[in-house]
């Protein structure tokens, strides 16, 4: 006979699980279905957009759910078909757009801290299995909807390429290069807490990433406060 406490079992329905978007999410997602919306002009329909990404290039968003609740998601993709990123004056990534077989782009990362970070990690692995040797993002330095957030990123040990103002906001090109990564041991479980491990990207000694990320992150904090809560975007 057993004594002591009987261990309780954690119900599966709270258990959060990551499963892959599917076209019905932009509708039971609203939130998803806007953020496909904005990365692509407008273009279309965001369900039908999903369905024709999965079908010609592969998965394109994670989101993390609890039983019916969604935590969190994270949408990605071809850079060509996302055009919406072509409105921000980013050089490097209108150049992205026009060879899209070089990378992805990272659109939307929505999700408290835990979830972005479990979903971040999730979809770097995927894109690592599929070949893509590198990823960008337009993230928002004062965290702004549709966008992933700049001090997030940062915090993943992505670099900062470019920031710009574009509507009253300001936002950062960042990219990780995928093809020429390291274990980072401590950074990344520091990152990621219990989620895992992730590979983060070697500097070379010549540049001096960690001052720009801390300028940066000055910037971040300073846009959050110029932010008024009822804003909105262009």
């Amino acid at each position: 006979m057993m004594r002591g406490r009987v261990p309780r079992l954690r119900a599966s329905s709270f258990v959060p699980v990551v499963q892959e978007v599917s076209p019905e999410d932009a509708w039971g997602l609203p939130e998803l279905g806007e953020a496909v919306l904005h990365w692509t002009g407008g273009e279309g329909e965001a369900g039908e957009w999903i369905s024709e990404t999965r079908r010609e290039w592969g998965n394109c968003g994670f989101k993390l759910s609890r039983g019916e609740e969604c935590l969190g998601f994270v949408l990605f993709g071809p850079p060509g078909r996302l055009p919406g990123s072509l409105d921000y004056p980013f050089e490097a990534c209108s150049a992205a757009c026009s060879a899209p077989d070089e990378g992805a782009l990272l659109a939307c990362l929505a999700g408290d801290g835990r979830t972005a970070k479990r979903l971040l990690v999730r979809m770097l692995r995927d894109l690592r299995g599929r070949g893509v040797r590198r990823v960008e993002a337009i993230a928002s330095d004062g965290a702004r909807r549709n966008h992933a957030a700049t001090g997030t990123l940062l915090r993943a040990g992505w670099r900062p390429v470019d920031r710009a103002l574009f509507c009253g906001r300001f936002y950062t090109l960042l990219e990780l290069d995928l093809a020429g990564t390291v274990e980072t041991g401590e950074r990344a479980r520091t990152f990621i807490g219990q989620v895992g491990q992730v590979r983060l990207p070697q500097l070379g000694r010549r540049e001096a990433p960690g001052a720009l990320a801390a300028r940066t992150l000055d910037e971040v904090r300073l846009a959050f406060e110029e932010s008024s809560p009822g804003e909105r975007g262009c």
